[in-house]
């Protein structure tokens, strides 16, 4: 691979001095012809310094028209280059936008897991067995749920506005405090699956076991409380930075 690219490289070179050398033999000639014509070839009519004059005029012409056009052509290319970069950035910018609208998207997908009603009840006295089936049904749906929600956020890496992404990662990241909260959760539930299984196995559960189980859905709900706050902490960044470019 080496080879090859020196391969290149080289052949660069050579035609690059190639070209060096035919402009310099131009420039050499430019300069020599009209002195030779002007000092060794005798011209009827002629005397020293008309030629030499002639050719230094059109010289100087071509030189100033050449030399005009190459600028234009030079500022023509700084302005294209310049708007192209213009509207990259303006679409960069605009693209970044759009991604926080689709953040948005998501961070309410994901709050819509955690307002099942049942998931609202923090109190044991706000409790029964007659919910809890629908409980772990819908704590079910949210663990399918939020398996997935690591590579859906996955894909606004990068892509967010700067205001934003420090409070993404921090959302998201694996230490976050959502995510550590969230693992708890799972931990808990498998927790009382097994309650619920003695349940099950006894066809009937004793006033002790009812208040253990109502206790330990009370304190998952707890902690489903403190995922909504923070995520409905983060929505409300995203609105006032939103808000604050509109009025910008």
């Amino acid at each position: 691979m080496n080879k090859f690219f020196s391969g290149i490289i080289s052949k660069f070179k050579k035609k690059t001095n190639v070209k060096l050398s035919v402009l310099i033999i131009l420039i050499f000639l430019a300069i020599l012809i009209p002195l030779v014509v002007e000092y060794e070839v005798l011209i009827p009519g002629g005397k020293h310094g008309d030629w030499l004059n002639f050719w230094a005029q059109y010289l100087g012409t071509w030189i100033a028209l050449t030399g005009s056009s190459l600028i234009a052509v030079l500022v023509a290319t700084w302005e294209i280059r310049a708007n192209r970069n213009t509207e990259i950035r303006m679409f960069q910018i605009k693209e970044r936008f759009q991604q926080v609208f689709l953040l948005l998207d998501l961070i309410q997908d994901i709050m819509f897991q955690f307002e099942y009603p049942v998931f609202r009840k923090t109190k044991i006295k706000d409790m029964n067995p007659e919910l809890w089936d629908l409980f772990v049904s819908q704590m079910e749906e949210k663990q399918t749920f939020f398996s997935e929600v690591g590579l859906k956020a996955n894909r606004f890496k990068y892509k967010l506005p700067r205001e934003i992404s420090d409070d993404f990662f921090e959302l998201f990241g694996e230490k976050s405090q959502m995510i550590t909260i969230e693992k708890e959760i799972q931990k808990d539930f498998e927790s009382l699956k097994k309650e619920l299984n003695k349940v099950a196995k006894n066809q009937c559960a004793s006033s002790e076991l009812v208040m253990r189980i109502n206790s330990q859905i009370v304190e998952i709900n707890k902690k489903h409380k403190k995922i909504r706050e923070i995520l409905h902490g983060f929505g409300e960044g995203c609105q006032k930075y939103l808000d604050k470019l509109e009025k910008n």
